[in-house]
């Protein structure tokens, strides 16, 4: 009821949506930097397979229909021609260059309409076009629409960058990498349209192979390098699903992405993945109902859930443990292989001693050298700068100030599940 005090509230609210905003915007900027950079040298992973062209635009759609939400007066229309010919690419790359396609539509369209299409051509080509009803581009512009860091038409309007001018270049590659192309056509201030084919494979498919297409396409997953353990990373984010397939890639790991809560649990039935990163804010059925529905069912009620979020919530205490967004990379490959029990690169943990038994029991089945310590002991280690991981159960951090123990060095994880 203090009115001053819930001025000074707001604007702390609002700061802190800017600093989310603005470190998602860093975070997207250094994954384009990271597959621009990868697919130049040569280092890019192509994990190429048949895929479905409705599959990928439908996928790419559910990315971007929170943007499209903010944007009541742009309608977003999606036209898939049926019984298209599959093509043989990346999945995770096809989508990206659609939802950039999407992105970039989006924020140069101020009313009207966005309209995806998909069709067969000549040649034994598929052709999607993204059409808006936007501002277009200058003519002076097209030519070099797709270089590296260009930003058509925006500084000789006085007008604050949109992005990095790294979205169209990445598309480019990415299509010029299947053989295909991509080009575009644009009339200032009556619209653009960005169009590119891709090769399909040689053969039509009836219904009933089209039906089974996307349990093959699992089933070819599942099958390749069964040796190593497969993560299944849902965000509604592609820039935060790319990095965790790039970082968990590394550490040799295969990784599948979901985009919302269905995806997760088509994915999670079919391929039954050996652990699942979890975002819980997704458009559809959210990540909170899905860890739900994965904790009924018998078949998945054991995987290994870690929530990463960017707001702690109490949906989240069925998960096996959490981190907060931003997540940095060694932090996000403990946590997997600690849930995965994964000892040989735990590295030091420590953990706040808990009288509850339930959180006892978690502790001691975490990692083989844990070093379990009281309060006043646990906060002494990390103020004097541990550099290892540390575990708080959940029902601990009303009485921790978990956002200044963050800034004390250490990797903090909170085991959820484990209250009172």
């Amino acid at each position: 009821g203090d009115e001053d005090l819930e001025n000074k509230a707001e604007r702390i609210s609002r700061n802190i949506d800017v600093l989310v905003h603005e470190g998602d915007r860093l975070t997207r900027l250094i994954n384009d930097f990271l597959d621009l950079s990868r697919i130049e040298a040569g280092r890019m992973q192509w994990r190429d397979r048949q895929i479905r062209v409705d599959a990928f635009i439908k996928n790419a759609e559910r990315a971007v229909r929170g943007l499209y939400a903010d944007k009541p007066e742009v309608r977003l229309v999606i036209n898939v021609d049926e019984n298209l010919p599959p093509v043989v690419a990346d999945p995770d790359r096809m989508e990206q260059v659609v939802i950039n396609l999407l992105d970039n539509a989006a924020k140069f369209t101020a009313r009207g309409s966005v309209t995806v299409t998909a069709k067969s051509v000549e040649d034994g080509q598929v052709r999607i076009a993204v059409a808006d009803t936007g501002e277009g581009i200058p003519a002076k512009d097209l030519h070099d629409v797709f270089d590296k860091f260009h930003q058509a038409g925006r500084m000789e309007k006085g007008e604050k960058h949109k992005g990095a001018g790294l979205g169209l270049a990445i598309c480019r590659e990415i299509v010029e990498h299947y053989g295909g192309s991509i080009n575009v056509a644009s009339q200032s201030g009556r619209g653009t349209t960005f169009s590119f084919d891709v090769p399909a494979q040689a053969c039509r498919i009836d219904a009933a192979r089209k039906r089974s297409l996307y349990a093959a396409v699992l089933d070819e997953a599942v099958r390749n390098q069964m040796d190593k353990p497969l993560v299944l990373a849902a965000d509604d984010d592609p820039a935060v699903t790319s990095l965790f397939i790039q970082v968990l890639e590394a550490e040799g790991f295969r990784v599948v992405a979901a985009h919302d809560g269905e995806s997760v649990l088509d994915a999670a039935q079919k391929l039954k993945p050996d652990l699942i990163t979890l975002d819980l804010a997704m458009p559809g059925m959210d990540g909170a109902r899905a860890l739900d529905i994965l904790r009924s069912d018998p078949d998945l009620r054991a995987t290994p859930v870690l929530v990463v979020t960017g707001v702690m919530d109490h949906d989240a205490d069925k998960a096996d443990a959490v981190l907060t967004k931003p997540v940095d990379q060694t932090t996000l490959i403990k946590a997997v292989n600690s849930l995965l029990r994964d000892r040989a690169d735990t590295g030091p943990v420590i953990a706040l001693k808990s009288e509850n038994a339930a959180a006892a029991a978690a502790l001691a089945d975490y990692a083989d050298n844990i070093e379990v310590l009281k309060r006043d002991a646990f906060l002494r280690r990390l103020e004097n700068g541990f550099k290892g991981l540390a575990l708080v159960p959940a029902h601990e951090t009303g009485e921790l100030d978990i956002e200044a123990l963050s800034r004390m060095g250490a990797r903090l994880l909170i085991l959820p599940g484990t209250g009172a």
